[in-house]
C-alpha cells in the first residue's frame, strides 16, 4: 500500500484569535457593579430564605464575619495567606466576601476555602463539608474472614 503524503493548506503565519470569556454576572448584574453595592442594596438580589435571614438579624458571629470582610475590602487588605477563621457556618456569603480566604470550621478543624463570585448568594457550610464517605477496604492482619 502506498501513502501520499499531502499537505493540509495550514498557512503558517496565520493569526491566532484570541478567547474571549464570559462576563461574570449575578442575577443580570455584572461584578463591579455588584462590588459597589451595599448590603441593603444587595439584600433584594438573593433568594428569599436569605432575605429573610439579613432582614431578621444575623449574629453577632455572622455579622463578625462581613464586617471584617467589609474593612478588608476597604483597606485592600485581603484576606489571603492567613485565612479569617470562623464557626458561623450559616453565614450567607454577600459581595464583599469576594476574593477572601474565609476558614470554616468543619467540626475537626478550619477548612480554608477562597470565596469566588460563583458562590454568592449560598452559605458558607455548602462549602465545607462535616463527614467524610468511608470507603471499606481489605480486611487488616489478624481480622475475621468472614466466615
Amino acid at each position: 500500500a502506498v501513502v501520499s503524503t499531502q499537505s493540509t493548506g495550514m498557512v503558517e503565519g496565520a493569526t491566532k484569535k484570541k478567547q474571549t470569556f464570559k462576563k461574570f454576572t449575578f442575577r443580570g448584574i455584572e461584578l463591579e457593579e455588584i462590588m459597589k453595592l451595599t448590603l441593603a442594596d444587595f439584600m433584594p438580589l438573593l433568594n428569599s430564605s436569605l432575605r429573610r435571614k439579613l432582614k431578621r438579624g444575623l449574629t453577632k458571629a455572622e455579622m463578625d464575619v462581613i464586617k471584617a470582610c467589609k474593612e478588608a475590602q476597604d483597606s485592600g487588605k485581603l484576606y489571603k495567606d492567613k485565612p479569617l477563621l470562623t464557626k458561623a457556618r450559616n453565614t450567607p456569603i454577600v459581595n464583599f466576601m469576594i476574593g477572601n480566604t474565609i476558614g470554616i470550621y468543619n467540626g475537626c478543624g478550619y477548612m480554608p476555602i477562597e470565596i469566588k463570585p460563583e458562590m454568592l448568594g449560598n452559605r458558607l457550610k455548602h462549602y465545607a463539608p462535616t463527614k467524610n464517605s468511608q470507603s471499606h477496604g481489605k480486611p487488616g492482619v489478624g481480622a475475621a474472614g468472614g466466615t
